[in-house]
């Protein structure tokens, strides 16, 4: 099973960061000239050994290190190493004040982290398709950025899962949910809600399951994919 941690970037950025980065993530660290990357590169990081200790606990974090792989199947998918031990897969998201990281032992989880903001309407046109345009236009200027910030963390999501990122037409990554699923999640209160996408290109399957988030005044939306083996009949 999976885990998954959120931390706000500007308060574990005043943290020791001796105590939660390797010596090679401390590197890395400090040859990144941007203020906003580093404390990005420092809150992504923290979040993935938070999520991998729940899984595997009495592990020391200095001892965890976030490595892309930059060979194999997945080029550039990034890994939590121990002591140069696998100890599973992880993804890495940020946006405004938060970031968040997924660990799963086995599985490649996919994981998109986005604020609700009022986006051109271009880039609605240009990333959904027509039957996700179909259930976006039914919402009420109100709840519009809303549903285009959800549906947009689920395409970053699968992108992730695959390990391509969204290289690719984002047209190509669609969300599968019926309106008045989509509707009873938006205007209640409700926290999580779970649907299903698919990857055009090769018929991939996912399993996603999106979360609300409220951090200073800002909604967020947390989107996760699981890949499914359609075969098989069950998640891999």
């Amino acid at each position: 099973m999976h885990q998954t941690t959120i931390v706000s970037i500007n308060q574990v950025n005043k943290v020791n960061k001796n105590h939660y980065l390797s010596l090679k993530e401390m590197d890395c660290y400090l040859k990144t000239a941007i203020e906003k990357k580093q404390k990005s590169f420092v809150a992504g990081r923290i979040a993935c050994k938070l999520a991998c200790l729940k899984s595997i606990k009495n592990l020391n974090m200095m001892d965890l290190e976030i490595v892309n792989d930059s060979e194999g199947e997945f080029k550039g998918r990034p890994q939590l190493f121990c002591k140069q031990n696998v100890l599973g897969k992880v993804s890495i998201t940020h946006s405004k004040d938060l970031a968040g990281a997924t660990f799963d032992t086995k599985e490649n989880i996919g994981i998109d982290l986005e604020y609700v903001c009022k986006r051109n309407i271009a880039f609605y046109k240009f990333n959904f398709t027509s039957k996700e345009k179909d259930i976006v236009g039914k919402f009420n200027s109100d709840d519009f950025d809303k549903v285009v910030t959800l549906f947009w963390t689920a395409k970053e999501a699968m992108s992730k899962a695959i390990g391509i990122g969204l290289r690719v037409d984002a047209r190509n990554f669609e969300i599968d949910m019926s309106f008045n699923l989509l509707k009873d999640f938006i205007e209640s209160d409700q926290e999580q809600i779970v649907f299903e996408g698919e990857f055009s290109i090769d018929a991939q399957a996912f399993q996603l399951s999106s979360r609300r988030v409220v951090y200073n005044n800002l909604i967020y939306y947390l989107t996760t994919a699981k890949i499914i083996n359609n075969e098989m009949g069950r998640i891999q």
